[in-house]
């Protein structure tokens, strides 16, 4: 990988020699040694384009004056900008730097498929994707207004313009979550936002939003805002399957001995979100 933005001369397969610029992050690979006295590399990125390294670029004292770098393995920061058929992503536990805008681009990086090694528990990925980590959220700077900082119940300090944040002060992940979680509130509904479930079989889910009811199952409301993505609808008819298999069945069939499963869609009428449909769904399913 280049280290450093620079201007190099290329050669072609023709030997026609041109001069352009490489970039920081160019990933390419070393297809010629000349013993000990330089490498000729390949850049993804430049076409049939050759550039010659030589030693004394790429063995300093100081390694942080070297022009190349190994790139086996590289960084998140250092893979932005590019895209990869098959990425693999190793997460480390404990991880301080992660956050979601971090994990965000870690799983765009790839093209066709992408693999998670996670140590630990994989459900703390989810914890550590929570807008709480949220680095964007937290810089309470600000050019035309002031920031609007409030302290999380996680003890987060934020600034409130970044996030979607609920009446209840809540952070959720979307604004769809918003309007739900509010309607809940101004119908005087308790709920727990994102409160692990846990099965007798070991397995665990996150519900969007839990509702227990006295005397009354529990109600389980999930939000499904890219429906119209085939690899999220395969998500949802999955979690359906092992709502099902665990008793928690739809509203629309009477719920299960377990709990009801509900949700709520974008888009449920023509484009967006509709609050009062939402509304609607709510009385209906908790047959207010």
């Amino acid at each position: 990988m280049c280290v450093r933005n620079h201007r190099r001369e290329g050669e072609t397969e023709s030997r026609q020699k041109l001069k352009v610029d490489v970039a920081n992050g160019e990933i390419g690979v070393a297809v010629r040694w000349f013993k000990r006295k330089c490498i000729r590399v390949e850049f993804s990125t430049q076409g049939e384009l050759q550039f010659t390294f030589w030693t004394d670029e790429l063995n300093r004292e100081n390694e942080a004056g070297d022009l190349l770098a190994l790139a086996y393995a590289i960084t998140i920061h250092k893979a932005q900008g590019s895209q990869f058929g098959t990425t693999i992503v190793v997460v480390p536990n404990p991880c301080p730097l992660l956050s979601p805008e971090l994990l965000y681009t870690a799983l765009t990086r790839q093209r066709d498929r992408v693999v998670l090694f996670v140590e630990g528990d994989p459900d703390d990925l989810r914890r550590l994707g929570s807008p709480t980590r949220s680095e964007t959220a937290r810089r309470l700077t600000r050019l035309f207004r002031s920031p609007d900082p409030f302290q999380t119940p996680e003890g987060e300090v934020v600034d409130g313009s970044h996030v979607h944040r609920t009446l209840n002060d809540e952070m959720v992940r979307s604004k769809s979550e918003v309007i739900v979680a509010n309607t809940l509130m101004t119908l005087g509904i308790e709920y727990s936002y994102e409160q692990d479930l846990f099965m007798p079989d070991g397995s665990r889910r996150s519900p969007d939003f839990t509702i227990k009811r006295l005397g009354k199952p529990t109600v389980y409301w999930e939000h499904l805002g890219m429906l119209d993505k085939h690899g999220y609808k395969a998500d949802w008819e999955a979690k359906r399957r092992w709502y099902a298999s665990h008793g928690i069945l739809p509203w629309t069939e009477g719920g299960g001995a377990t709990g009801v499963l509900a949700w709520s869609e974008e888009g449920i009428s023509a484009g967006g979100i509709d609050s009062r449909e939402i509304e609607a769904r709510v009385r209906e399913v908790l047959q207010l």
